[in-house]
């Protein structure tokens, strides 16, 4: 029993560690997988992801579904440096959409908001990535 449990400790530590070493491993695009979008245009709030180059930055929509019919959704975005943030932007399915020239400046943290195209009573679910260097 000492030997298991020393052995579960083990796993839980390096778990910890590969999963701290690789959050920070990626610099230059987020991924999403199944975030939850809120009901009636809520806001989603997406982390902060540090910026390396002079370039634009692009969003792209893979999927996103209603929760309850499962039909696909339109999603708007917005990037934000601090409290100054982008127009949104409406990502179509299966295509990459940049903000223009705007929030290209290098070496500083941007955050990413995301809402559903429609204000319908139901939320949904996002898969799609953000690129903020090309």
């Amino acid at each position: 029993m000492k030997k298991f449990l020393k052995v579960m400790l083990l796993i839980l530590v390096v778990t910890g560690i590969t999963s701290v070493v690789g959050a920070n491993a990626y610099t230059g695009h987020v991924g999403f997988a199944g975030v939850a979008i809120p009901n009636f245009q809520g806001l989603y709030y997406g982390p902060t992801a540090y910026k390396e180059t002079n370039s634009k930055q692009y969003g792209y929509k893979l999927h996103a579904y209603d929760n309850l019919s499962h039909d696909e959704r339109a999603i708007d975005a917005q990037v934000c440096l601090g409290s100054s943030c982008t127009a949104w932007l409406r990502l179509p399915a299966g295509s990459k959409k940049t903000w223009g020239n705007t929030m290209t400046m290098a070496n500083v943290d941007y955050s990413i908001r995301l809402r559903n195209g429609t204000s319908l009573m139901t939320g949904s679910s996002f898969y799609g990535t953000w690129y903020l260097d090309n």
